[in-house]
């Protein structure tokens, strides 16, 4: 079990909950069954200036669907937690034990009201890294409604499958990597590691499309929902960092399947992006 120290994030580190995730309590059926029929509060920061804010409203108002929402703060989040007539989707900011980089991330996470005293014991449905804490905020707002039906979509397999143990990690998804054979690859040149920055050296590891293109291509590609088209979202601390982890996810921009799920932590062998080593797993399936 990897040990987690969280804080639920408000201000990006609002409410000192130290530990309060350590350990992870994965939802049954059942309690798929319960969210459903759930009112899910969707927790705001504090800061009137936040991005996640405006970016977190645009796309539940389009893309949630599986209950009735309401945005809350932190503080009713508190107060209602142990409600079992709510969810909640809540950014949690996330720290790792034996991290040398003391790298802070914020996670998007689905968890079901419970009657329990420690946060932990709240039904973990999902937890979604979105961004590293640094002074320049990367950008990731145009992934959010891949990631809010992907989570939704998630709920329902969950509900839906006896053998909920398979599911518990999101590795679970690279079972899909072989459709990836008559898909494209949308990725950011800095989202590459300096192995594979480069077409043609994407091309000595990997036999299948991937294109490096912009942020807008990305963008674009998942508002009009283009078929065969998957994106890399990347989190990392950056490039000037040889400590930490970088996440790294496909999404698909016509219907938010996840087709790969993994991380690494960085030394100077394997720095932040995505490596050579990925592209030869998802030829290997």
């Amino acid at each position: 079990m990897l040990m987690r120290t969280m804080i639920i994030s408000t201000c990006l580190a609002l409410i000192g909950l130290h530990n309060a995730f350590s350990q992870i309590t994965y939802p049954t059926p059942r309690d798929a069954e319960k969210l459903m029929n759930t009112k899910t509060l969707v927790v705001l920061e504090d800061n009137m200036f936040s991005s996640f804010n405006s970016h977190i409203k645009a796309v539940v108002n389009e893309f949630w669907d599986i209950t009735e929402f309401e945005l809350v703060s932190a503080k009713e989040f508190n107060e209602k937690r142990r409600d079992e007539q709510y969810s909640f989707l809540v950014p949690v900011q996330t720290s790792f034990q034996k991290d040398k980089s003391n790298t802070q991330w914020v996670f998007l996470n689905l968890l079901l009201g419970a009657k329990t005293k420690a946060i932990a014991g709240m039904p973990e449905f999902c937890s979604i890294p979105l961004y590293v804490i640094s002074e320049e905020e990367e950008e990731y707002g145009y992934y959010l409604p891949l990631i809010i039906q992907f989570i939704q979509k998630r709920v329902a397999q969950i509900k839906e499958n006896p053998d909920v143990e398979s599911l518990e990690n999101l590795t679970y998804y690279n079972k899909n990597i072989p459709m990836l054979e008559n898909k494209t690859i949308f990725v950011l040149e800095n989202d590459l590691s300096p192995e594979i920055n480069t077409i043609e050296k994407i091309a000595e590891n990997y036999p299948y499309k991937i294109n490096i293109v912009s942020e807008g291509e990305i963008e674009q590609a998942i508002k009009a929902k283009s078929g065969n088209i998957v994106v890399l979202h990347s989190v990392g601390p950056g490039t000037a960092e040889d400590a930490g982890r970088c996440y790294k996810m496909l999404f698909g921009a016509d219907n938010s399947q996840m087709y790969f799920y993994n991380y690494h932590t960085i030394n100077p062998k394997r720095p932040d992006g995505l490596l050579s080593r990925d592209l030869k797993r998802l030829c290997r399936f």
